[in-house]
């Protein structure tokens, strides 16, 4: 039974990609051979594990795999052959791997290299096999040991070398030799093998991801960028999701520092961190990540962004790299760290080696801070991370941050001000700060903290003067200040009722703080407030109190929205604006704007209105609201369909959560959105499928996990990759129904149909969109989704040849009907005359198009009149009546004059219609005026 398991094992591993499933499979078949005793079987085991291993970069198992089936295989040759019918590689074949692995890290000797290659070579020619795997290690570990003119020797010796079944493949010789020479400076020759191998389409394990990377500076360094946008779009894709390619991802990390794309760099580093410590024996491919890591990173430090912080860094696997640090690390330290790291790898491999090579590519790393090579690759952004104002050094800078945190909302940073404020003013000053300090530790619960700061300030207050202002607090006492006990609100009622005598400043304090009070009742009275606040703001302008007319102004534009006087809130807005310094009142009233351009559908103007109010935010250090309000201007660029500014928004939102050390997966899901959006597939594929991982690890929402899924979905096409779409969508539809969310079913079943009838499956569609139909009808009232599910299915059914169609298509003529949407009616006419046609009814078809033609110009939109009249004539032209066909072609390329690709179809059609009639001069003009409009 063993014995049948273990050739089942060998049969699935051979039939798999290699990765954690295949390995687990490897190590099952090993652990069965042993248990059964059976070295034979466990010999054919084990050289798929080195296979394996080599792939996934465990150096360790690779190596002692490696030796103890060598050993079976010298023992007894014909027990343990060289050969065991897997297609990852025979024994011989895994003798390549060996002393280029040993060479890849500094702690293996120059004489065990030696010896693995005179190991290799006795076994070769003991063995009958030629010299060209043996020439290809010694070129290998040479180039690795930096002995690069040996390496030119062997690697000239190459060439002229006979190929046999043991040489490199086409791809792996001209990506290692066009590394090579790129490295020697040779980039015109190299390029010749990278476009050899691009064109001839040559594969293999790590090709072409390996070779495109090799490919990067070379392209840009002869101008060739369109080639190096593609080569690392392709690159990236397919090498990202195996941690033995670090030293592939490592040219990447170049290649985003010289265009100027330090941000996707940042966010690749951060990707790929845990990949510098994945295989502790392959310092080879450290040093690489190392080396490249560092020229990003000082990309990032003189960009501007050297606080910016790198996510993970501090992770405890890494301070064998970095060393230990307090907390996160920024791009400016960690810099250091990986600099001193890659010089510490680079003295070990240098000490072993005699020479000084891993120090002399450190040195070029460093210079390649001097190329650059502008291109855009994203939309991302570096975030701000580091407040625009520097900490204040004096008193007044105090009061001022403490008063713009306060306006601004963000309390966590404005008491710490308030307080060292009121420690270093004196005078008015001091009282102020110490009113900022109450108002902010009563909103935050403190009141003991509250009351003991008021009975500093009443005090204070009758230092300078001020009694009337410090008997009313010694009076009412922290109600002033926003506390919201029962009492509180018939004290202020009260007072407001008796402040007759009061001055006017002292009436619009009352005003506003009873003000805050009644609109933090579960039922305000909004008109009884916005009263209450136009008392306050004419009390205000009459006694000039400067803070209280502004307080005034926000709760009269804030109340004056909630109405619905939208003209008069932006009024209010428009004053706050024109009267404040404050950068706290300034960015609550773009946000303000903000809201209000999103209600009235002006998105992209409240976008910009959002990113003013982050601006202010983020010049304050406000990290809370600078976070909610880059979210707000993410939403509004998304509304105003600016998708790659709502991605850039998201992205840093993403940011500005991590550092709140809050939530963040609903920004990257925006983000997620937006970037699939704007066409950047790559970043927004792999952002979605790891937020779908968290959400299911964390049993989140089926309905959340639904949604994830159907723009990993939309993800998925755009990147041509429908099969992984529809999968996607598949598994989305059923987390839609499971959280009973039938419209989303609905919607996600009919992209999926449109999917299927775009690739050939008809039948499959007609049925994804019967069960679509279903969903949506459950919820008539989205009539928006009904009319195009059921406009999509009525076409689906008659591609199919089920005449059912066109009484489906009926169904929507009478809902756009009644309710009167006359395009839709010249739509769904135009689908049922192509339904009838695809049933074979072609003179209706003809008949229904012409009248569905006139239903859109009668709706504005003659360029699809036209269109459907092209698809008369070729009726017509099916059924022979080319006579006819010609007379409709005419007409639509005379009205297609200013729409090129409809001019060009319909004069080819007419060309061959001209043709059937014999008409060779009418055709070949007609082919001109074709190719003219191409």
């Amino acid at each position: 039974m063993s014995v049948a398991r273990i050739q089942e094992l060998f049969a699935e591993i051979d039939g798999m990609a290699y990765g954690p499933e295949e390995r687990s499979r490897v190590d099952e078949a090993i652990a069965l051979a042993i248990e059964i005793g059976d070295e034979e079987l466990e010999y054919r085991a084990r050289i798929r594990q080195t296979a394996s291993a080599n792939m996934l970069g465990d150096t360790e198992t690779l190596l002692s795999s490696f030796a103890w089936c060598l050993a079976k295989h010298d023992e007894d040759p014909v027990r343990f052959p060289d050969e065991v019918g897997h297609q990852g590689a025979g024994l011989m074949w895994q003798f390549k791997w060996i002393a280029t692995t040993l060479a890849s890290s500094p702690i293996f000797g120059t004489d065990d290299i030696s010896s693995a290659l005179a190991d290799m070579e006795s076994h070769y020619r003991k063995a009958g096999i030629g010299q060209s795997g043996v020439l290809t290690s010694q070129f290998a570990t040479a180039w690795r040991l930096g002995e690069l003119e040996r390496a030119e020797e062997l690697r000239a010796q190459l060439v002229v070398t006979p190929r046999d079944h043991y040489s490199h493949c086409d791809a792996c010789v001209r990506s290692d030799a066009s590394g090579f020479l790129t490295e020697m400076g040779r980039d015109a020759e190299a390029i010749v093998l990278f476009d050899e191998l691009i064109e001839g389409g040559y594969s293999c394990g790590d090709e072409p991801e390996a070779a495109l990377s090799r490919a990067l500076l070379p392209y840009l360094r002869a101008g060739r960028l369109d080639d190096a946008r593609a080569a690392h779009f392709r690159s990236y894709n397919l090498a990202r999701d195996n941690a033995d390619n670090l030293s592939i991802i490592a040219n990447h990390f170049i290649f985003c520092a010289v265009t100027g794309n330090e941000a996707r760099g940042l966010s690749m580093l951060e990707r790929h961190l845990s990949w510098f410590v994945h295989d502790q024996l392959n310092a080879d491919g450290q040093f690489a990540g190392l080396l490249a890591a560092g020229v990003l990173l000082d990309a990032v430090t003189a960009a501007g962004f050297g606080e910016q912080t790198v996510r993970g860094a501090e992770s405890r696997e890494l301070q064998v790299l970095f060393g230990e640090h307090d907390g996160a690390w920024t791009a400016e330290e960690l810099a250091t760290a990986v600099w001193a790291a890659a010089r510490r790898i680079g003295d070990q491999f240098d000490q072993r080696a005699g020479n000084d090579y891993r120090a002399n590519r450190i040195q070029k790393a460093k210079e390649l801070a001097n190329e650059r090579y502008p291109l855009k690759l994203s939309s991302e952004t570096l975030g701000l991370v580091a407040p625009a104002d520097a900490t204040p050094t004096d008193a007044a800078g105090w009061l001022l941050r403490a008063q713009e945190l306060t306006a601004i909302g963000w309390l966590p940073a404005a008491i710490p001000a308030a307080r060292k404020a009121a420690e270093l003013t004196t005078g008015k000053d001091r009282t102020t700060a110490l009113g900022a300090l109450i108002a902010g530790l009563v909103a935050t619960g403190d009141l003991a903290a509250a009351q003991s700061a008021l009975e500093e300030r009443i005090p204070a207050l009758r230092e300078h003067g001020d009694d009337a202002q410090a008997s009313l607090e010694e009076l009412l006492g922290l109600a002033l200040f926003g506390r919201g006990e029962e009492a509180d609100f018939d004290a202020l009622r009260v007072a407001v009722e008796v402040s007759g005598d009061l001055a006017p400043t002292q009436v619009a304090d009352l005003e506003l703080s009873l003000l805050g009070l009644t609109l933090r009742a579960e039922e305000p009275d909004v008109a009884a407030a916005h009263a209450l606040a136009v008392r306050a703001l004419g009390h205000a302008e009459e006694g000039d109190a400067v803070f209280a007319r502004t307080n005034a102004l926000r709760y009269l534009s804030d109340l004056s929205a909630s109405m619905g006087e939208i003209e008069k809130s932006l009024e209010y807005v428009d004053a706050i604006l024109a009267a404040t310094e404050n950068r706290g009142v300034a960015a609550h009233a773009h946000a303000l704007r903000a809201r209000i351009m999103g209600s009235t559908g002006q998105f992209e103007e409240g976008a910009r209105s959002a990113d003013a109010a982050s601006e202010c935010a983020h010049a304050t250090d406000a990290l809370g609201p600078l976070h909610d309000t880059t979210v707000l201007a993410g939403r509004l660029y998304d509304e105003a369909e600016m998708f790659a500014d709502s991605g850039s928004r998201f992205r840093l939102a993403v940011r500005y959560a991590e550092r709140l050390e809050i939530d963040t997966v609903g920004a990257r899901y925006a983000l997620g959105r937006a970037l699939v959006r704007s066409g950047e597939t790559s970043e927004a594929i792999d952002l979605l499928i790891a937020l779908y991982e968290e959400e299911t690890a964390a049993e989140a929402a089926p309905g959340s996990r639904g949604e994830t899924l159907y723009w990993l979905g939309h993800g998925f096409v755009a990147a041509g990759e429908p099969a992984s779409a529809v999968g996607t969508w598949e598994t989305a539809t059923e987390l839609y129904l499971e959280s009973g969310d039938t419209q989303s079913a609905a919607r996600t079943l009919a992209e999926n149909a449109s999917l299927h009838s775009a690739n050939g499956s008809p039948e499959e569609a007609a049925t994804l969109l019967e069960a679509a139909a279903t969903h949506a009808r459950a919820t008539p009232d989205n009539l928006n989704l009904l009319v195009r599910v059921l406009h999509q299915q009525g076409r689906a059914q008659a591609d199919v040849g089920n005449a059912e169609g066109l009484t489906t298509l009926d169904e929507v003529l009478a809902l756009a009907t009644e309710h009167d949407a006359d395009w839709l009616h010249a739509d769904v006419t135009d689908s049922k005359a192509r339904s009838l046609a695809s049933l074979g009814r072609a003179k209706e078809a003809v008949a229904l198009a012409l009248t569905a033609a006139d239903a859109y110009r009668a709706a504005g939109d003659p360029l699809s009149a036209a269109n459907t009249e092209r698809f008369v004539g070729g009726v017509l032209a099916e059924e022979g009546r080319h006579d006819e066909a010609v007379t409709v072609l005419q007409s639509v390329i005379e009205q297609a004059a200013n729409h090129e690709q409809l001019r060009t179809l319909a004069a080819f059609e007419l060309a061959e219609s001209f043709d059937a009639l014999g008409r060779t001069a009418d055709a070949a003009a007609a082919r001109a005026i074709a190719e003219g409009a191409s």
